[in-house]
């Protein structure tokens, strides 16, 4: 792009609900392109090099993850984030499997979003991604860095939980209907599945108390004695 403000493609064949996005990008800095169709954003991606690539999922989404899919193989975006109007873990397993970041949902809060795209300046900070993570090793990182993130946490069978930290503590975990430490132990025994920080926001309640070392150590002994068949909820 030959604007040196940070590009975003868009692409939303609801120009309502696109406008506000857009203003919002464009009012904190960002160079925004609206696409209405697949093949007007593909022609797009093939000649030129967005930092971040917007998608709406549609009920009909074969299109939507197969773009997903191509930018994610051809590395012509940094950021991939998917918008949809429902929560379905089939289309966030979908669409993460497909190459998205984080799929969030519609209407969607701008500031959450901007949250996600993270510093506009390159020599802010690092992005990037790895595999082999222990979970319970990346929790205790983020308490030693004292961060405020949500850990979005998803087992390999698509169960899906958060967990809340701010200045060196857990102080909220969610899993379906399960909120507090029964929630955080839920999801710290995941065997396997992926994880994504989202921006920082403030949990309804505070229902976690106890110092991190003393969960974590917890989390840990409870999913060594956990029964195999036991150990991914799904």
């Amino acid at each position: 792009m030959s604007s040196g403000d940070p590009s975003i493609l868009l692409v939303d064949r609801d120009v309502t609900s696109t406008r506000p996005i857009a203003k919002k990008l464009i009012r904190s800095g960002y160079s925004v392109t609206i696409a209405l169709d697949m093949g007007y954003a593909r022609g797009l991606l093939e000649s030129s090099r967005f930092d971040a690539l917007i998608v709406d999922l549609r009920t009909s989404r074969t299109s939507d993850v197969d773009l997903i899919k191509w930018a994610m193989v051809h590395h012509c975006t940094d950021h991939i984030i998917a918008l949809s109007d429902f929560d379905s873990p089939t289309v966030d397993r979908l669409a993460a499997k497909s190459g998205a970041d984080v799929v969030l949902r519609k209407p969607v809060d701008t500031d959450h979003l901007l949250g996600f795209l993270g510093p506009k300046q390159a020599d802010e900070a690092f992005s990037g991604s790895i595999d082999g993570v222990d979970l319970l090793e990346f929790v205790q990182f983020l308490l030693l860095c004292s961060r405020k993130t949500v850990l979005e946490v998803y087992a390999a069978g698509g169960a899906r939980g958060r967990i809340f930290l701010a200045d060196g503590r857990i102080c909220h975990a969610a899993f379906g209907p399960l909120e507090g430490e029964e929630a955080l132990f839920k999801c710290l025994r995941f065997k396997g599945g992926r994880f994504s920080n989202l921006p920082w926001q403030e949990p309804e309640r505070i229902t976690i108390h106890k110092p991190g070392d003393f969960l974590l150590l917890e989390a840990a002994r409870q999913r060594d004695e956990a029964k195999p068949e036991l150990a991914e909820v799904d």
